[in-house]
């Protein structure tokens, strides 16, 4: 700093943290972290909470797209109002980053909220839509829907005509994307959408950690085409109200497409319809493969804590706290393949502890399964392969294993 008090950057795109001493009196001092880059105000972005600031910050991130050199957007504090159908090329959005390889962080000070403006004309839109580029983190800050009051039918809310294709952020055969320490509120469909392009490109690589996503209508996450992405140390919470949604985490592909290598960790999930949903259109050639549950915490959630089904395959639950549910604590249904349930405490649910039914060759041991209200383990006679059952212990259930007698040399309560 110099004698003016002039601070040079030794690098750009970084945040330095700068001491300041008095000349007054030398034991004083003050801190204050400063992140360096190319403010959204220079280019006429208010953040006043009126003013429609979808073009002047789509006009810094096409800059940033441009120059081709690493480059961090800031988006200081305040509320920038953004248009979710400005841009209508390839599904109505707002904000949008595609194409380019080199690294650009989106950097929302405390106190930055993106927010979509109420519209009664908008069908379908988001406010950051990630397409085909690649390296791009958002850290920080608050994207919000702003679904409004939505009815139980469906109606009202700040955009009555909306489908579920509403989101905070849409990612489209992105690689190397992480959204970091970002709220993701209120949107009328999803927090985070996760697919492939029209053209076949997948997203590969995605991070979304240490983030809250909260009170999606449809769904809170979503990945329905992509591989190598992991959500983790993340509050997931309050998903539901659209029919047949509600998950906190949904992996559901659709026909064609690939779900694979998924990790799902260190979470609080709570308050959701259903935590974790995985599986979907089989029928179809869908696969959902290599998921990885591991250490969550799962409760509050009112049918239950994960439903796994329709061809989940090779895939483990480990390690997970799932307690205080509506329904059952974990169930396997619908062909899954070779799944492993392990080391899980599952407490206090209004259902069974575990529900099997159409599983190939399930492993579930390891299990710690008290005072749920149905059977601590329910097996139908659907279920085909190996069939694995070891290990569990707990008691207090509203029955032990069903059918009774099935499995008395190797499961242990």
């Amino acid at each position: 700093i110099s004698a003016g008090g002039v601070y040079t950057a030794l690098s750009s795109g970084t945040t330095d943290t700068i001491t300041a001493t008095s000349v007054e009196d030398s034991t004083k001092q003050g801190t204050s972290a400063v992140t360096l880059g190319t403010s959204v105000k220079s280019y006429g972005a208010q953040g006043d909470g009126v003013t429609d600031d979808t073009a002047a910050i789509q006009t810094c991130i096409n800059a940033a797209v441009a120059a081709g050199v690493p480059t961090t957007i800031v988006v200081p504090a305040g509320t920038y109002m953004i248009n979710s159908q400005a841009i209508s090329s390839g599904g109505a959005h707002g904000l949008e980053v595609s194409g380019g390889t080199s690294s650009i962080t989106m950097a929302l000070a405390t106190g930055a909220t993106l927010k979509a403006k109420a519209d009664v004309s908008l069908t379908q839109g988001e406010i950051l839509r990630l397409v085909t580029t690649s390296n791009f983190t958002i850290t920080g800050g608050t994207l919000d829907g702003n679904k409004g009051s939505i009815n139980s039918d469906g109606t009202g809310g700040n955009f009555p005509n909306a489908t579920e294709y509403c989101c905070c952020i849409g990612i489209y055969g992105a690689t190397n994307i992480i959204v970091d320490t970002v709220q993701l509120l209120n949107p009328h469909g999803d927090g985070i959408y996760i697919e492939k392009t029209s053209g076949g490109a997948r997203c590969t690589n995605v991070m979304i950690k240490n983030s809250i996503a909260d009170g999606g209508w449809r769904q809170n996450i979503s990945i329905v085409d992509g591989y190598n992405i992991t959500i983790q140390d993340c509050t997931i919470r309050n998903a539901g109200g659209e029919s047949g949604g509600g998950g906190g985490i949904d992996l559901e592909p659709n026909g064609g497409e690939d779900v694979h290598n998924i990790t799902i960790q260190r979470n609080q999930i709570y308050n959701n319809v259903i935590a974790i949903g995985t599986g979907g259109r089989a029928d179809l050639g869908a696969t959902t493969s290599a998921i990885t549950i591991d250490s969550n915490n799962i409760y509050g959630n009112t049918l239950g804590g994960m439903g796994l089904n329709d061809s989940t395959t090779a895939s483990f639950v480990t390690n997970n706290t799932i307690h205080n549910n509506g329904g059952d604590g974990i169930q396997l249904y619908e062909n899954t393949y070779s799944m492993t349930v392990s080391g899980n405490t599952i407490t206090n649910n209004s259902g069974r502890g575990i529900y099997l039914t159409s599983a190939d060759s399930p492993t579930v041991t390891g299990n710690t399964i008290s005072n749920n209200s149905g059977y601590a383990i329910y097996l139908t006679p659907y279920n085909t392969g190996t069939i694995t059952v070891t290990g569990n212990t707990g008691s207090g259930n509203g029955g032990t294993i069903y059918p009774p007698g099935t499995y008395p040399s190797n499961s242990i309560f």
